[in-house]
């Protein structure tokens, strides 16, 4: 080998090493210039682009619509298509009666999962709202929801935090 494909490699190897250390922070990863990566599109279909660090790039970046693997954005469209099904059924059940977080008697059914039973579970609040959390008046909201939309489904939605 030569002295400059060594130093190449050298150099390669620490910005591999400076990645690793970013991905073991924490941080959420972001394409370097020239790097493929992939995006949920319109109607759910997944693409494929090369960060050039452009008003697109960042605007899908910002939008937490940027991911390392097709897999990933393939399993971001189905969350999303999930909790959409999930936000139209509360919708239907909750018929033309609105959730109202004024009123104190009025049960707010949700689902969430137990990990101390690590099992699929539903609860209701009157007053406290959760971000993000898809509220229905409908006691049986839970049951319906599996029925309608199918367990692991749910599961996988919740366990993603979409």
């Amino acid at each position: 080998m030569k002295l400059q494909e060594l130093e190449q490699k050298y150099e390669e190897l620490g910005k591999e090493i400076e990645k690793l250390k970013n991905e073991k922070k924490g941080k959420r990863w972001k394409p370097d210039c020239g790097e493929e990566y992939y995006y949920v599109g319109l109607f759910g279909h997944v693409g494929e682009l090369k960060w050039e660090n452009c008003f697109e790039d960042q605007y899908l970046y910002s939008q937490g619509n940027c991911f390392k693997t097709e897999q990933e954005a393939k399993e971001q469209s189905e969350n999303l298509k999930t909790k959409a099904e999930l936000r139209a059924l509360a919708e239907e059940l909750n018929g033309d009666v609105a959730v109202d977080w004024n009123n104190r008697i009025q049960d707010k059914y949700y689902l969430y999962i137990s990990r101390t039973i690590n099992e699929l579970s539903s609860s209701y609040v009157e007053v406290h709202q959760n971000q993000g959390t898809i509220y229905c008046l409908d006691p049986t909201f839970k049951d319906k929801a599996i029925e309608r939309i199918g367990k692991e489904r749910l599961i996988k939605m919740i366990n993603s935090g979409v």
